[in-house]
């Protein structure tokens, strides 16, 4: 998060992300999460802040600039996207049947989802697996646009066993 104001200070301009580019603005982007949608990595692809622990800061850049598509945790921070939603989404069944409407948000957990590991098996989850979110997000975006879509896809805890989420 902080690699566009570390830039800032040594070369005294910000790193543009793609959608603060002409150019980028005609694509159709999407960031999906398994952390809280405001927390370091997924808020490195939309928000300029001065630490990853600026949560006011962050949250107030992706509502500036928000996505076409945003799907992870966050419901906290964030849950007043949901009221200017074309397609809300708080559980798991509200991913079958996207249509290209847009803007997506789907704000699954309070904070971070949990992990597949961590799921009772037995039970039926509200919160859908990221490859669900994946899945749901690169078929949307590709049936809305005509032109190349971005997704930015945060695998939570890669190097220790979060594959399995």
């Amino acid at each position: 998060l902080n690699i566009s104001m570390v830039f800032h200070k040594h070369y005294e301009t910000l790193l543009e992300f793609m959608t603060d580019t002409e150019e980028g603005r005609d694509y159709l982007t999407g960031v999906i999460a398994k952390t809280s949608i405001a927390s370091a990595t997924p808020a490195g692809f939309m928000a300029h802040a001065n630490s990853r622990g600026d949560d006011d800061v962050i949250a107030d850049c992706i509502r500036a600039d928000q996505p076409d598509l945003l799907m992870g945790g966050g419901y906290t921070l964030m849950s007043d996207l949901l009221e200017t939603a074309a397609q809300p989404a708080t559980e798991r069944s509200h991913l079958v049947g996207l249509t290209t409407d847009l803007p997506v948000v789907g704000l699954f957990a309070e904070g971070s989802m949990k992990k597949v590991v961590h799921r009772d098996a037995d039970s039926e989850e509200l919160e859908p697996t990221l490859t669900e979110m994946s899945v749901a997000a690169v078929e949307v975006l590709i049936a809305a646009s005509e032109e190349m879509s971005v997704a930015a896809v945060e695998v939570l805890m890669a190097a220790s066993a979060g594959m399995y989420n």
